[in-house]
Formats: C-alpha cells, structure tokens, sequence
C-alpha cells in the first residue's frame, strides 16, 4: 500500500503555512501556537504516515518516502504553503519535500538527520510502552519542565499504539538512525538549549547556510514550552504587504 498523509485545516487567515509533526505525534501537538499563528496566518497540519489519522502503511520508513506521501497530499489540496515548520522528523520531512514541491520559506525546529544524533533509547521506548504511567514518564523526558506534560496526553497517545501502529512506528524508528537529509540552506533552525531526545551539537547543523536560534529552558519541544518566541520566529518570515 502506498503510504499516504493526512491534511488538516487549523483555522486562521493569510499565507499558508503548513506544520509537519514528530516522530510519534500528530497534528495536535501545535495546539499551543494556534491562536498567536492563526491570527496572520491560514494553519495546515499534516499527520504523517503511520501517525494520527494517517494510515499505517510507511514503506520504509524513510523522511523521503513520508515527504513524497505529504507532496501528494498537498497536490490533493492545491496547497503550495508560504511557510513550511517541521519538527524533529518532520524537519527531515520537510527538507525532502522542499525537493519535492515549493514550500516557501522553512522553520525546522530541532530537525533530524545530517550529524545530529537521535536518542535511539527514548524511541524503543516509546514504541514499545504498553502502561500509561511509564509512557507519561517517557513524554516528560521531552521537556525541561515535567508539569507540561498532562497524563491525559500519555492515555491519548497510549490509546493510539495499536499494534500495527507500533510496528509502522518500529520501522520508522529504524529509518531515522543515520537518516540522511538535503542541506540546511535557507532555512531558520530553533533548537532547545536543554534537548535530550535530539541534543543541538556543533555538528548538528554544520552543513547549510541557515539561521539558528537557541531557545533557553526548553526541551525538545520548544515550540510548545516557548510558544510565544516559536510564533514570533515564524511571523517574521512572512512577507511584508
């Protein structure tokens, strides 16, 4: 089966901007910038093959294989976005897709692949968690502060770890460990100082002409433990009118 992704519309007004998720998440994950980002900006957040209500088919697992499944997504919809914001896996996602299709400006916040280096630990574990309160402990490691992460947020994503989404979510986990992707080129790179899951390293984004941000007291998630300064980063990169 040809892997496929999902599209959804969160609302908002002006230039299109498209979010691409991490590795275990969905389009949900951007509910904390919703409402800064909407009120300048149309919101597209795509769950990605194997993940949220994407089918489960993943191929091999691959970001170039998940990037040409949202191309063809994107084509579905007519949706050439002014902006582009990929998270971890999602940043490699939307570095294959920007061969793929015009994506406009690109926001990759922690983005996986080139020389960063994943916790392959947090990943075994999170797909093979099968108790609410050991995955909560595995979510929290996320973030720098624990109290972010709700246990409700561990039961919705419990509630999701079928087991032919584990396995889809085994062979992506495979893909990501060396994950090669295109250079940084052009693009604006936020990273938590204090990232366990994806640490920011001097080799990290080596490669590329980019724009790199460190944000202070965040965790692998700085998008939503610093919402605020994440949304002002993305606005400045629409185009003045």
């Amino acid at each position: 089966m040809t892997p496929t992704a999902r599209l959804a519309e969160l609302g908002g007004s002006g230039p299109d901007t498209l979010l691409i998720h991490g590795f275990g998440s969905d389009r949900l994950c951007w509910t904390a910038n919703v409402p800064g980002l909407s009120e300048k900006t149309s919101l597209w957040a795509v769950d990605l093959p194997g993940h949220g209500k994407a089918q489960n088919a993943v191929g091999d697992g691959s970001a170039a294989t998940m990037a040409a499944a949202v191309a063809r997504t994107l084509d579905t919809h007519g949706l050439t976005p002014t902006i582009t914001i990929g998270h971890s896996l999602g940043g490699a996602v939307a570095l294959h897709l920007a061969r793929l299709r015009p994506v406009g400006r690109m926001v990759l916040i922690a983005p996986l692949g080139g020389e960063s280096t994943i916790n392959t630990t947090f990943l075994d574990a999170f797909t093979t968690a099968t108790d609410a309160g050991k995955l909560h402990r595995i979510l929290q490691s996320l973030v720098v502060n624990p109290q972010l992460i709700q246990p409700q947020m561990a039961e919705y994503v419990l509630e999701g770890l079928t087991k032919s989404r584990r396995r889809s979510l085994a062979t992506i986990a495979a893909a990501m460990d060396g994950m090669k992707v295109p250079p940084l080129d052009g693009a604006r790179i936020l990273w938590g100082a204090k990232d366990r899951i994806n640490p920011l390293s001097k080799t990290s984004v080596r490669t590329g002409n980019h724009d790199l941000h460190i944000i202070p007291e965040t965790g692998h998630m700085p998008f939503m433990e610093a919402a605020t300064t994440t949304n002002r980063l993305v606005l400045e990169l629409l185009p003045a009118n």
